[in-house]
């Protein structure tokens, strides 16, 4: 049974919102310059379960300031913001040809990913409300851009649709009015967190059809986390009080199809599910999930679970597990070029970026995308994303390109 009651992790959706708040309402560095650390200190690989769930030895990674692995990994290109009119970067997504950043001036700067050029500032609320709002998240569900912006306060919450092609806003929702409702919004993170399958888009207890544009309310969890497996079943990951193990999945095509059971066969540990921290990436043909570590304030893990649903449900065991060496929550994970990526946005791992084995989860190569910029706040990774031959990543103050292998 787990336990719902975990102060700490019902806090830490709303201190990720106070975080990207308190960001925006700032021009100026800041932050606390962290110790280095050694430079044998793993990404990773405490333990590592193969593909027949048997656990083995410590793998040993590697890292340095310096890019380590076969080959070298490095940024090629670096562009930076206007942070000086409010422009910090919060949120990023991408269409093919085009890299989206949400902001902390309210709006979403348009990047052509083969120049690199800002080819269009869209300013989601305007007049007055320009600055006062923050775009928290963006995703792209291959034919919209989702964008959730929340005002500095937290009273407003809108949801957009937004054609890629032409940077137009198609639709959009206001979270707060009592036609969408707030029964489900229990925690902050409803106002941070999107899911996205071909054609809809997930968040707060609603899915919307992005076809018609009709909103149909389901069953979602509180500090709820998003992964579509690709073949039709949303995973989402939550605070169930104890039931369906925290984590349901729903049918992308049948929305009245869920599977909830008090006991999941493949989840071996008591707290593999950790709400609210709990992201997943799908690689291939497994789902990649941040899970709890072995007791309290002990490094999270991350572990490999077969994404196919009929696989999964006979499924005695994961199919990989490897323990994180650092214990920050702010984790983004990335399946692109054939890897797995792994980007620390918090912790005295912060502005590394990983490359690992998409099946083992083992630590293949590292790069430290901050250097000697620790203790700059505009240096502080927020996102990752993936379009072309690239991966993006931004921070406060810039974006950053880094060729895939």
């Amino acid at each position: 049974m787990k336990n719902p009651s975990n102060i700490h992790l019902r806090r830490s959706a709303t201190l990720l919102l106070a975080g990207m708040l308190f960001l925006a309402c700032s021009l100026f560095p800041f932050g606390v310059s962290l110790p280095e650390t050694a430079a044998e200190q793993p990404a990773g690989a405490a333990t590592v379960a193969p593909a027949d769930g048997t656990e083995s030895a410590a793998i040993p990674t590697a890292e340095s300031t310096a890019t380590r692995g076969p080959y070298s990994l490095e940024i090629s290109d670096s562009y930076p913001l206007d942070v000086a009119s409010g422009v910090l970067g919060l949120s990023m997504t991408a269409s093919p040809g085009k890299v989206w950043l949400g902001t902390g001036k309210g709006t979403i700067e348009q990047v052509d990913s083969q120049s690199g050029a800002f080819v269009q500032s869209i300013p989601l609320i305007t007049g007055e409300g320009l600055g006062y709002y923050l775009v928290a998240t963006l995703e792209f569900n291959g034919q919209y851009i989702a964008a959730l912006e929340v005002s500095r306060d937290l009273k407003s919450i809108n949801l957009f649709a937004i054609e890629p092609g032409s940077g137009k806003v198609v639709n959009q929702w206001d979270m707060q009015s009592p036609e969408w409702s707030e029964e489900s919004r229990m925690f902050a993170s409803a106002a941070t967190v999107l899911g996205v399958s071909p054609g809809k888009i997930w968040v707060d207890g609603h899915v919307i059809d992005t076809q018609t544009f009709e909103v149909k309310k389901v069953s979602m969890l509180p500090m709820t986390r998003f992964g579509y497996n690709g073949k039709g079943w949303m995973w989402i990951t939550g605070d169930s009080g104890g039931s369906c193990d925290d984590l349901i999945f729903v049918n992308t095509d049948d929305l009245s199809e869920v599977v909830c059971q008090p006991r999941l066969p493949f989840m071996i540990e008591p707290n593999d599910v950790y709400p609210d921290v709990s992201i997943m990436a799908l690689a291939g043909d497994r789902i990649w999930m941040v899970t709890g570590g072995e007791g309290g304030g002990q490094p999270l893990t991350i572990t490999a679970y077969p994404a196919d649903m009929d696989q999964l449900m006979k499924a005695t065991k994961p199919l990989a597990k490897v323990t994180l060496m650092n214990k920050s929550h702010q984790i983004k994970l990335l399946y692109a070029g054939n890897y797995l990526w792994l980007l620390w946005k918090s912790g005295d791992k912060r502005g590394f970026l990983y490359q690992l084995d998409p099946q083992t989860g083992v630590t293949i190569n590292s790069l430290d995308l901050i250097g000697g910029q620790r203790g700059n706040g505009f240096s502080d990774p927020q996102d990752i994303a993936t379009e072309g031959d690239n991966l993006w990543i931004l921070t406060i103050g810039k974006l950053l390109r880094v060729k895939l292998p």
